[in-house]
């Protein structure tokens, strides 16, 4: 297995920190004023394919080095978060 960078576990880690979060809808009128939109946008449902993400494949390939690097560093993952991605 190939080594992972550091830099790549860090990214990982802190997009699990912050969980990932995205909504999935394009902003629209009830968005606009709060995000800057123009008031003719709709709210319209976008499926997000995580699986066809580079960000997925990296993690799915290097998974258990991922997961031994932030054992052995001091922010360990929830245990929710390791059962997940093993899912």
């Amino acid at each position: 297995m190939s080594r992972v960078p550091e830099r790549l576990c860090v990214s990982l880690r802190r997009m699990l920190h912050t969980g990932g979060r995205h909504s999935g809808v394009v902003p629209g009128p009830r968005l606009a004023a709060v995000g800057g939109m123009s008031a003719g946008h709709t709210h319209a449902y976008r499926r997000r394919t995580p699986e066809e993400e580079p960000l997925y494949r990296v993690l799915a390939e290097h998974l258990e080095t991922f997961l031994e690097r932030t054992r052995s560093s001091d922010r360990q993952l929830p245990a929710h978060v390791e059962k997940e991605l093993r899912a």
